[in-house]
Formats: structure tokens, C-alpha cells, sequence
């Protein structure tokens, strides 16, 4: 267990870092108060492209970061919580362990972001950068 959890924790930081370079992040999303069934419990991976007041979010997946789906316009956000991190249930939902988990309320309610301390550190400085 220990094994596979090292593999993956060097496979999403090389990830990082090709996506820190264009100035992108990896991280998980989620909408904690969506209907049952929908991404109210499962973590959405892909790229976020964070800017002041904003995040831009391309749903992608496997490490290689194939495209799905449209981009995602995350505006509005405020009140970030304090980080904490990934716990049992959404590492089951492939949230790698050691990433941090934060809430926030966006124009489409509420999300949960998670990523790498970081990452999570870089994401919130850019966002919160609006309101200077």
C-alpha cells in the first residue's frame, strides 16, 4: 500500500510540475451541496487556471491530463475555509493522500477544491489577489 501511494504521490508531482510551468495547477473539485448522484460525492480531477477572482477549470483525466468535457468558469469565490486535509473517504474517491481540501463559495454555490499544500497556497494567493 505504502508502495503504490509513493508512486502516485511522484506521478502527481511531476504533473505539477509541467503544469507549473504555464502557470496551471492540478486539482480535484467537487460541489458538496449538489443533488445526490451528480459531483456532490465524487472528485472531478483536472486543470485549474487560476486569476484573480477567478479559476478556470478544464475536467481532464489519468496523469497525462486528457481533456473531457467543457471548461469551467469558477467566479465569485470568497470565504475560503481553513485547509484541511484529504481524509479516508475522499482518497476513496481518488483524492491522492497528502493533498489538502478547502471549501469555497462561488456564483454556483458551494465547492470544495483539493490539491497539493502548495498548489492550494498558489491557487488562493492568485484568487483572493482580486480583492487588493
Amino acid at each position: 500500500m505504502a508502495a503504490l501511494t509513493l508512486f502516485a504521490q511522484r506521478r502527481f508531482r511531476k504533473t505539477d510540475a509541467r503544469l507549473d510551468d504555464r502557470g496551471q495547477a492540478l486539482m480535484f473539485l467537487r460541489y458538496p451541496d449538489a443533488r445526490p448522484g451528480s459531483l456532490s460525492t465524487i472528485w472531478q480531477m483536472g486543470i485549474a487556471d487560476p486569476a484573480p477572482g477567478r479559476i478556470d477549470f478544464q475536467p481532464a483525466i489519468y496523469e497525462d491530463l486528457v481533456h473531457i468535457g467543457r471548461m469551467k468558469a469558477l467566479t465569485g469565490l470568497t470565504a475560503f475555509s481553513a485547509p484541511r486535509y484529504a481524509d479516508r473517504d475522499d482518497n476513496r474517491h481518488n483524492v491522492p493522500p497528502g493533498f489538502q481540501v478547502v471549501s469555497a463559495e462561488s456564483d454556483g454555490g458551494s465547492i470544495e477544491i483539493a490539491a497539493r499544500p502548495q498548489t492550494l497556497r498558489r491557487i488562493r494567493e492568485t484568487v483572493e489577489s482580486a480583492a487588493s
